[in-house]
C-alpha cells in the first residue's frame, strides 16, 4: 500500500467515526428531552406509545388509555398538560398562511398550524373550552 491509500483510508475512517459519534450524541439529547414527557405519563399511570417532537414541544399519546400528553420548554419555562381524548367533543386544524409573490407567480406559505380542541365539559378544564398548540 502506498501512502496515498493509507491517508485515504484514515480520512474515511475518521469521517465514519465522527458520523457515528454525532448520531449517538443526537439520540442521547433526544432521549434527555423526552424524559419530561415520559415522566408525566408515568406519573399518571400511563405509557407513551407514540410521540412526536414539535419545535420546543413534545406530544405523546397513550393509545390504551386514550390520553394525550404535551410538554413544552420555551425560554427555559417548562409547561405540561394532559388531555383525555374521551373529554373532546370536537377537534379541528387551524392553518395560518399567507400568499407570497414570486417571479413564477404566487405561492402559499404556512406560518403555523394549530390544533383546536373543544371539550365536552368546560368545568373539567380551567383554562378555556378551546386549547391551541402551535406546531
Amino acid at each position: 500500500m502506498d501512502l496515498t491509500t493509507i491517508i485515504t483510508i484514515v480520512i474515511i475512517l475518521f469521517c465514519i467515526v465522527l458520523f457515528v459519534l454525532q448520531s449517538r450524541k443526537k439520540k442521547q439529547k433526544e432521549a434527555q428531552l423526552l424524559q419530561p414527557l415520559f415522566k408525566l405519563a408515568e406519573n399518571n399511570n400511563c405509557k407513551i406509545s407514540k410521540h412526536e417532537r414539535l419545535n420546543n414541544s413534545f406530544i405523546g399519546i397513550d393509545e390504551v388509555a386514550n390520553i394525550v400528553f404535551v410538554v413544552s420548554n420555551v425560554n427555559n419555562i417548562e409547561s405540561s398538560q394532559q388531555i383525555d381524548l374521551a373529554d373532546i367533543l370536537k377537534c379541528r386544524v387551524i392553518e395560518s398562511s399567507r400568499s407570497v409573490s414570486t417571479k413564477e407567480g404566487s405561492i402559499k406559505v404556512v406560518d403555523k398550524i394549530e390544533l383546536s380542541l373543544v371539550f365536552i365539559s368546560i368545568e373539567k378544564y380551567t383554562s378555556s373550552s378551546v386549547q391551541k398548540y402551535t406546531i
